[in-house]
């Protein structure tokens, strides 16, 4: 079974021996499970730098993607270049916010 989505919420950080920040809004390709897809990484700040501390992001896709479901990390590259992980929220954490809420 697959996770169909254009947008994932979650955290993202840089990988370590990346030789720099990435600024919000780069576009790396995701890794999926029909090959490679361009997202944009979306952070809550606008003016934020995605570093090696994971920080609340969200995943955008110019088309549906298809990522395996109860994926732990989407991998994110430059090329052939792993540059960034985004860990996404469980559904059972989203529905867990939105009881409190």
């Amino acid at each position: 079974m697959h996770l169909v989505a254009m947008k994932v919420v979650g955290t993202v950080f840089r990988v370590d021996g990346t030789p720099w920040d990435y600024h919000n809004n780069s576009r790396p390709s995701a890794s999926g499970a029909a090959g490679f897809a361009i997202c944009e990484v979306v952070l809550a700040d606008p003016e934020g730098l995605i570093t090696t501390m994971p920080q609340k992001a969200e995943l955008h896709f110019l088309r549906v993607v298809q990522l395996e479901d109860g994926a732990e990390e989407i991998d994110l590259y430059d090329g052939p270049k792993l540059i960034m992980k985004f860990r996404p929220v469980a559904l059972a954490e989203l529905q867990a916010v939105s009881a409190i809420l």
